[in-house]
């Protein structure tokens, strides 16, 4: 993997798709980058035509850390079928996407002419009654902030006036952190103690992804349909 600095730019030049033989080259020098935290830093993806789960699942996590610290993580691409990949993992709505070095440097250069995606949206939920089953619309990005605190309230509070059959919707979810789904576990595990259930269904592949990754498949129920869903929760 090819890189150069440009200013206060360091550019990541994969000239083969991301597969394993470069998921753990990628890691390593996003992490050094992330800790030295002097640089942005440019995916290049222009030779590339084709990324692993794994490689957006590392693209989630190091524009978060890189935010964390004021630096940015954006890509350079120009294959339509990675775009149209980012996209459907709703990358992006959370990266700047450009097709080339020149195109980036204006955007920096003239901010109010960015034509890029827009900014994240905020963490939102609606409850739907089903019977006994209350169905939860989650959207936007979910990280474990005030939102998700009181979001969590809102569901014990829920618990505590007795419904008890859940239905977590994930289609309008962009985003979610592993520190978010640990308090889904918890509410899980609230829900078992009095004699509740809770069912997920329809999240995209970085969410979905994520729960298996962090080896929880079984412990949050996954549906690919909300109706699915629906049987399930009702089921005894």
């Amino acid at each position: 993997m090819k890189s150069y600095k440009k200013g206060n730019y360091l550019f990541l030049e994969v000239s083969d798709d991301i597969l394993e033989n470069y998921e753990t080259e990628l890691e390593k020098i996003l992490s050094n980058t992330a800790a030295l935290n002097k640089h942005h830093v440019v995916l290049d993806l222009r030779h590339a035509a084709y990324l692993s789960s794994l490689s957006l699942r590392l693209l989630i996590k190091y524009h978060k850390i890189l935010a964390q610290n004021n630096k940015a993580l954006a890509l350079l691409c120009t294959d339509e079928t990675i775009i149209k990949y980012l996209s459907a993992a709703r990358l992006d709505s959370v990266l700047r996407i450009f097709q080339n070095e020149e195109d980036l440097f204006k955007a920096v250069e003239h901010p109010e002419t960015q034509t890029g995606p827009a900014p994240a949206l905020p963490f939102a939920y609606v409850l739907q009654s089903h019977g006994d089953i209350l169905i939860v619309l989650l959207s936007g990005f979910l990280r474990d902030t005030t939102e998700m605190k009181a979001f969590e309230a809102d569901m014990v509070d829920q618990v505590k006036r007795k419904r008890l059959r859940f239905v977590f919707n994930l289609e309008q979810l962009n985003y979610i952190d592993s520190l978010a789904i640990g308090r889904f576990v918890k509410l899980v595990h609230f829900l078992k103690t009095h004699n509740g259930k809770a069912v997920f269904c329809c999240g995209n592949e970085v969410v979905t992804d994520l729960i298996s990754a962090m080896g929880l498949s079984e412990t949050l129920i996954l549906m690919e349909h909300e109706e699915e869903a629906l049987a399930e929760a009702a089921r005894v």
